[in-house]
């Protein structure tokens, strides 16, 4: 197999950290970009006296790996069948697909830290076998581009071994969806506060909290908790051309930290059209510039929990 081979399969954990044994036949996805770090860890020197000059041995700790990948962002075919990248979602806090009418909608979780992964990643010639990948994921859609999502995450090796098993691609079969659509003025409407915005680049990343933990009892992949948030800290980027203040003005928006509605709704035919939105998109930053002669503003923010239940910072639906 050429050196530049680069494959996924994954699989959903039944019980985080245990390996789940993902299939080419069911699991794989095109990916692109797929990074492995293959060995990580912290040295633990030992800090020995010794007659003579040089460095000091070290034995490694905590092993893990780091994964990463993009791939493109398009429905799965059918409007209430959900899209085979759905296994990648679980492993940021989403949960399963739920299908209804004519939509499939993801939904967030705060049980836990959620699902978990069994990933093989065939770089070439061998594949690197991991086990309990969690991280978080990135939706971006930059106009004249295809949209995309990036997952960069952490992951168990399944053994010992940094480099697992030769690559068998015995029952290889890759899913068959639509096509991505351009990121345009035909295929994507962006909204913010109910206003339809002219837009560059809009970003949404769930900033999950991605740490590796370990006692003397368990190595595990965990989402962690600082001053921005618990386990996730959902954020937006979007870069658009400022309307005149008479149809849209967001200056006392900005000012009053006011939770505005944020939604990005992607694709026309059914099967193939994306929602991501927000009820709560927090201003935190606003710049603007001077590009070919138009005032484009940049505002990045916060998106934020409501009510008692939570889990309602960010929807994903594909219709």
């Amino acid at each position: 197999m050429p050196a530049s081979t680069r494959l996924l399969a994954t699989a959903v954990e039944t019980t985080p950290g245990t390996w789940a044994s993902p299939s080419w036949a069911t699991g794989a996805f095109p990916v692109m970009n797929l990074r492995i770090s293959p060995f990580q860890s912290t040295p633990l020197r030992r800090e020995v006296d010794l007659p003579y000059a040089g460095s000091r041995p070290s034995a490694p700790s905590q092993i893990h790996r780091g994964i990463a990948f993009d791939w493109e962002l398009a429905g799965s075919g059918t409007a209430n069948t959900p899209v085979a990248w759905q296994s990648f979602l679980r492993a940021a806090m989403f949960g399963a697909g739920v299908p209804g009418g004519s939509a499939v909608t993801y939904p967030l979780t705060s049980a836990g830290d959620g699902a978990a992964l069994s990933v093989i990643a065939a770089m070439g010639p061998f594949a690197h076998e991991s086990r309990m990948a969690r991280g978080t994921i990135t939706f971006s859609f930059i106009e004249k581009q295809l949209p995309r999502a990036s997952f960069d995450g952490l992951a168990l090796l399944r053994t010992a071994g940094v480099i697992q098993a030769p690559v068998d691609l015995t029952g290889l079969a890759l899913p068959s969806p639509p096509a991505p659509v351009e990121v345009n003025v035909e295929n994507t409407l962006i909204r913010l506060d109910a206003f339809t915005l002219g837009v560059r680049e809009a970003v949404i990343t769930l900033n999950m909290k991605t740490q590796l933990y370990s006692t003397t009892g368990e190595r595990s992949i965990v989402f962690g908790k600082d001053q921005d948030g618990d386990r996730r800290n959902a954020r937006f980027r979007v870069v658009f051309e400022l309307p005149d203040l008479g149809s849209k003005n967001y200056a006392s928006s900005i000012t009053a930290g006011t939770l505005l509605a944020f939604t990005i709704v992607h694709g026309t035919a059914a099967g193939n059209i994306i929602e991501i939105g927000t009820p709560s998109a927090q201003i935190e930053s606003f710049t603007i510039e001077d590009v070919d002669n138009r005032t484009m503003a940049t505002m990045e923010g916060v998106l934020v929990p409501t009510g008692a239940a939570g889990n309602n910072e960010l929807s994903l639906v594909t219709k």
